[in-house]
């Protein structure tokens, strides 16, 4: 019987990697931030509008899904 390979799991790299750092961007060109500080977040049409008018801050919401963002990364 021939003998599995156990999968060794790797753990991506993580910034500063080749002196390197993850930001995102906003429409306007000039907002940004670190990936660490920044969450995708997936709101309804209701909580949108609730935004945009100031009713609430996105931090006031309860949203459908959060995607929290890291510094992880590969590079090729």
């Amino acid at each position: 019987m021939a003998k599995k390979k156990k999968k060794v799991k790797k753990d991506p790299p993580s910034f500063p990697h080749k002196d390197l750092t993850a930001i995102v961007v906003l429409s306007d060109g000039e907002t940004w931030s670190t990936l660490d500080a920044c969450c995708i977040s997936v709101v309804t049409k209701e909580q949108l509008e609730q935004i945009s008018c100031g009713e609430k801050d996105p931090s006031d919401l309860n949203n459908v899904l959060d995607i929290g963002l890291n510094q992880h990364f590969s590079v090729e």
